[in-house]
């Protein structure tokens, strides 16, 4: 009795083949949670110990950005793709050398990132520190 039902089954089982096919694979697992891909990166400069502000910042990497410290002499890059970038000092005060102005940072998926800038002032200048 069966095989008189067989090419009926049949023909209803490789019609619905490519349904069945796709089920499952192309959803997400709602157990399981989504990885993030964001993070967050804060500059900071600093001249003897204080906070410099109006230093102009740029991010190159999986995203280019650019950004100001402020008062306290930080600028936050948040949220930002993860990956590595190189951060530059784009325009400081001409009273202000920096030690480095080029550093490169592992932004991490789901964390954050510092890097520091630390400048002196130069000889017969006092122009833009502790503002």
């Amino acid at each position: 009795m069966f095989n008189m039902y067989r090419p009926f089954l049949l023909g209803i089982l490789l019609a619905s083949a490519p349904i069945l096919g796709s089920c499952g694979s192309e959803t997400a697992d709602p157990f399981v949670p989504e990885q993030p891909t964001v993070g967050g990166l804060t500059v900071t400069t600093v001249v003897d110990d204080k906070g410099l502000a109006g230093v102009q910042i740029g991010i190159l990497g999986p995203e280019t950005k650019t950004g100001s410290t402020n008062s306290s002499g930080a600028v936050i890059f948040s949220p930002i793709a993860a990956g590595s970038y190189t951060v530059n000092i784009t325009s400081a005060p001409d009273s202000i050398e920096f030690h480095r102005t080029s550093l490169t940072v592992s932004v991490p998926a789901g964390g954050s990132a510092s890097v520091s800038f630390a400048g002196t002032l130069k000889t017969g200048s006092l122009a833009g520190v502790g503002k």
